[in-house]
C-alpha cells in the first residue's frame, strides 16, 4: 500500500488499516470541499488528465502510459452500414508534459500541442492513441 500516492477511503473504519496521518490517504466526507481537495491530489499525481466528453483508456506498463481516446457520440449503426454525424464532434483536453508524448493513431486529430496540454477534436466514433513517459 505505501507505493501508492494516494488511497481514498470511504469510510473511517475502512481507513483503520491505513497508517495513520499518512499524507497519502483520503477519507472521503462527501461535500463540495472534499471533492476538490480530492481532485486537487489526483492532479499532482496524475501523468496525465483527460477533460472532454471522451471516453479515456490508460493502462501503464514500462514507465510508459498507453492513452486511449473514443468519441462514441454520432455513430448510429443501420442495417449494413454505420453513419457518422459531423456536427458530433467532440473536444478532448489532455493536460500532460508533452516533450516525449508519440502519436501512435489520431495525430490528424490535434488542435493545438502546448509544452503542458494537448487539445484534439474527435470526430464520432474516432480514436486516437497517444504514449506518454511515467513522471
Amino acid at each position: 500500500m505505501a507505493k501508492y500516492g494516494l488511497l481514498i477511503y470511504f469510510d473511517r473504519a475502512q481507513a483503520g488499516s491505513a497508517p495513520a496521518g499518512s499524507p497519502n490517504v483520503h477519507v472521503w466526507q462527501g461535500d463540495g470541499n472534499d471533492g476538490e481537495a480530492c481532485v486537487a491530489k489526483l492532479r499532482k499525481l496524475l501523468p496525465v488528465i483527460v477533460e472532454g466528453e471522451v471516453v479515456p483508456l490508460m493502462p501503464g506498463a514500462d514507465g510508459r502510459y498507453l492513452l486511449g481516446l473514443f468519441n462514441s457520440l454520432g455513430v448510429q449503426k443501420l442495417s449494413g452500414r454505420e453513419t457518422a454525424d459531423p456536427g458530433a464532434s467532440r473536444t478532448a483536453g489532455i493536460r500532460a508534459t508533452t516533450d516525449q508524448v508519440e502519436f501512435i493513431l489520431g495525430r490528424e486529430f490535434v488542435k493545438r500541442l502546448a509544452p503542458d496540454a494537448i487539445e484534439m477534436d474527435l470526430p464520432a466514433g474516432e480514436i486516437a492513441l497517444l504514449s506518454f513517459p511515467e513522471r
